[in-house]
């Protein structure tokens, strides 16, 4: 299992999603009780101010499970971000998943965008030097026009849901043997990421992140048994299509084909490189 811990409102409706599925232990940390397992946190005015206050905090008080993996969630802009690097250090001994989440800097005071700077900064800088196994990026703004059709009223849960069910459902495959594969292996350096979907055929990648300098795609097909039954051409079809993908600055693509008995077929994707993210302002 996977120990999940949701930093902030938004990032705790991302990680409270995820509690639906089996595989995750969830955790939020707050200034309101969000969840069952929430450290309700004082209301402090920036985030230097709560790394101050929470640097010693016994973090295992919240944490209370014994797995070997963690995914921490977090927005940088906001003020409780700054709790961030004082968790991550009590659990250095895990393997250890960064969802960073961006919000809309255009809509942001000075001290946000300062928070957004230096927590975006350093979490990639540790990525880098291999403290964590991956830093997943995602831009909210850039998923929430991807949303159709959703009211004011939605547009939090529609989005959290949009993210962690994609999540969810890359790190499934991720650890599922494919019934067919190009057997080709990524690098252990390339931990900036992000996630996102596709289409059978298609080029075309809606990415949660504008990340820069991609040099590995990773493609999960996941496709039902009906489809696998009766389209003669599909593997010749994907094949166009990592071939394709290939072409694009010679990325290496690597891809899982996975039987399903859901009713649509899905295309999971991963982006990874080891360039650093340059700061987008607003």
């Amino acid at each position: 299992m996977i120990s999940v811990v949701g930093i902030g409102e938004f990032c705790s409706k991302l990680a409270n999603g995820l509690s639906k599925y089996s595989q995750y232990n969830v955790y939020t940390v707050a200034d309101s009780k969000l969840s069952t397992n929430c450290l309700v946190v004082k209301s402090l005015d920036n985030a230097e101010q709560y790394e101050k206050e929470y640097s010693e905090f016994a973090w295992s008080s919240l944490v209370k499970d014994s797995n070997t993996e963690i995914s921490v969630i977090v927005d940088g802009s906001e003020a409780v971000s700054g709790v961030v690097l004082a968790l991550l250090e009590k659990f250095r001994d895990r393997k250890i998943n960064v969802y960073y989440v961006k919000s809309d800097l255009e809509l942001m005071g000075n001290i946000e965008k300062l928070q957004h700077k230096v927590c975006f900064g350093i979490l990639q800088e540790y990525a880098r030097s291999g403290l964590f196994e991956n830093f997943i990026l995602f831009d909210k703004t850039k998923l929430e026009n991807m949303l159709n059709n959703v009211s004011i009223l939605e547009i939090e849960e529609e989005t959290a849901t949009l993210m962690n069910s994609t999540l969810h459902y890359v790190n499934v495959y991720s650890n599922l043997k494919p019934m067919m594969s190009n057997n080709v292996s990524m690098s252990d350096i390339t931990r900036i990421q992000t996630i996102g979907l596709s289409e059978i055929g298609s080029l075309d990648i809606n990415w949660f992140y504008d990340l820069e300098n991609i040099e590995e795609v990773i493609y999960y097909f996941a496709i039902n048994s009906d489809t696998l039954k009766k389209e003669k051409k599909l593997l010749q079809t994907i094949k166009n299509q990592v071939k394709e993908k290939q072409k694009e600055n010679n990325i290496k693509v690597s891809f899982g084909i996975f039987e399903t008995k859901y009713n649509q077929n899905f295309v999971y994707c991963v982006g990874k490189t080891k360039h650093i993210q340059q700061q987008q302002t607003a």
